[in-house]
């Protein structure tokens, strides 16, 4: 009995000594192309991936094969991965499979699909072949490969290479998806910024390209940290999005809408036809054109730190703000006309200060601030403001004048030429000039008080109204006053004016109020 115990034990230790069988799952090769995807408009990997079972026994659970994007040979927690497919649970002991790919490259500056950002770059693709839920696979080790060649990640669009029109898809920070498409010659690249808002550089484009940035709806929104043209652009249409820094045309811009523009210094080189801008909400921001401009809208256009932005070009053909407007606005005019601004409609508050070489057709404003100064060597003519006015306004001459509010510390020169520093005195550019001019009427639905309309008055030694002011041309008038309520500490000043005014709805002689100043001692 003892013996016949002893012989059993010898046989199960003679059991546990022979070797179990294993599955043991390799990726044994993977390649990697880069292509064009022309329905897409988008760049595209395409890779073949061989899986082998080089163990001795089948694997019999599920198989992962996943595709990653390395900027080394090593797969490590910040590759980005761009594809992942289940394999059949059965693969038998030296079986093979062979798996093939096409995958767009994702374009992802968020984070979106798996924490970790995707920057421009050259990649390596890298396979891995995992077992998961109940498959078998001995050895863990050699289950990745690594292609050959590099897979390039470019956030590019336009005339890339062989094609004509490559989009960028991609997601910014601050989780904004936009579409970037751009017809017609020239290449664009976007810029990344880390965490922050990338830019868009543009180069090789002309007078006929197009660049359209777009978002999935209404309440997705994208931020560029500043746009860089290097040629001429026909149209950029972007009504999502906002612009937090500078944008550089070299060349002509057809039109432009974008949405909001922040801490822009925005530059535009000239051309033949007259620009089309429409905005948003800008703020510190100043734009300098080469080229004329036929429209520009904004809801407002200000100035909320220490700086002092300003709109310079040759001319504008519409001023369109549904809010207030603080810039300067400097037109120099382009030589053949006499009207450089056709009508600035300006529904909030006006601030700043203005130098218009040539002439003004129509100006209406919401309220002029007492810190508005302006100098047009041309005629203004109509000027209307919907509220109260203050500052000054020096014209060759005035058409119809008209404030519904009130009236304060406020001057209409009609035939002075201020100059460059829109103030008088100076010298060079900046020297003062006086002439005929004439104010065709003027209407004052609230108050005046301390200011003053003159037409053809050469103050002399600087300071207006004293005693060896004189008038340039005995033709210069005033046409028709009326002034609803009283005016105070105010004074009329031109050689030429009507017998009666109406001031505070009662009619006033001209030639007796000390407030009427038809000649100087």
């Amino acid at each position: 009995m003892h013996k016949h115990h002893e012989q059993a034990d010898s046989h199960f230790q003679t059991l546990e000594q022979r070797a179990m069988l294993a599955a043991d799952l390799i990726v044994s090769s993977v390649t990697a192309t880069s292509s064009f995807v022309h329905f897409f408009g988008e760049r595209s990997v395409k890779s073949t991936v061989v899986v082998e079972n080089i163990g001795d026994a089948k694997s019999t659970g599920t198989m992962t094969l996943d595709l990653f994007l390395s900027r080394d040979d090593a797969l490590g927690t910040g590759d980005y991965q761009i594809a992942s497919r289940v394999l059949p649970k059965i693969l038998n002991a030296s079986g093979r499979r062979v798996e093939r790919f096409d995958e767009l490259i994702p374009h992802d500056l968020a984070g979106i699909r798996q924490g970790s950002v995707l920057t421009p770059g050259d990649y390596r693709l890298i396979a891995r072949i995992t077992a998961t839920e109940g498959a078998t696979d001995s050895v863990t080790t050699n289950n990745t490969a690594v292609a050959a060649g590099l897979v390039p990640v470019q956030y590019d669009f336009g005339q890339v290479g062989q094609s004509t029109e490559l989009t960028l898809r991609t997601n910014l920070p601050g989780f904004q998806f936009v579409e970037i498409v751009l017809k017609g010659p020239g290449t664009g690249r976007l810029i990344p910024n880390g965490n922050n808002a990338p830019t868009l550089e543009l180069t090789g484009t002309t007078s006929r390209t197009d660049l359209r940035i777009l978002t999935p709806n209404q309440f997705v929104s994208s931020t560029f940290a500043g746009i860089t043209i290097n040629g001429s652009i026909r149209k950029i249409y972007a009504p999502r999005t906002d612009i937090s820094g500078n944008i550089s045309i070299s060349g002509s811009l057809g039109s432009m809408l974008i949405r909001d523009v922040v801490g822009s210094t925005w530059t535009i080189g000239s051309g033949q036809s007259p620009a089309v801008i429409s905005l948003g909400i800008v703020q510190n921001s100043s734009l300098s054109s080469g080229q004329s401009i036929r429209s520009i809208s904004a809801q407002s256009w200000t100035t909320t730190d220490s700086g002092r932005d300003a709109i310079i070009a040759p001319w504008i053909g519409t001023l369109s703000i549904a809010g207030a407007f603080t810039p300067d606005l400097n037109l120099s005019g382009d030589g053949t006309s006499r009207v450089v601004l056709t009508k600035a409609d300006i529904t909030g508050a006006v601030s700043g200060q203005w130098d218009i070489i040539g002439g003004i057709k129509s100006l209406r404003a919401g309220s002029v601030a007492s810190t508005f100064a302006a100098n047009v060597t041309g005629s203004i003519a109509s000027f209307g403001v919907l509220g109260n006015m203050g500052g000054f306004v020096a014209a060759a001459s005035f058409g119809a004048f008209s404030v519904r509010g009130n009236m304060t510390n406020a001057a209409l020169l009609a035939g002075a030429d201020l100059g460059s520093d829109v103030n008088l005195g100076g010298t060079g550019t900046a020297a003062d000039t006086f002439g005929a001019g004439s104010i065709g009427s003027i209407t004052i639905s609230g108050s005046v008080t301390g200011s003053l309309f003159a037409a053809g008055l050469d103050p002399v030694d600087g300071n207006l109204i004293t005693a060896d002011d004189r008038f340039v041309d005995t033709r210069s008038r005033i046409g028709s006053i009326r002034i609803n309520r009283d005016a105070t500490g105010t004074t009329f000043a031109a050689p030429v004016m009507p017998k009666l005014a109406y001031i505070n709805k009662r009619a006033v002689d001209t030639g007796f109020d000390p407030r009427f100043k038809l000649h100087f001692p």
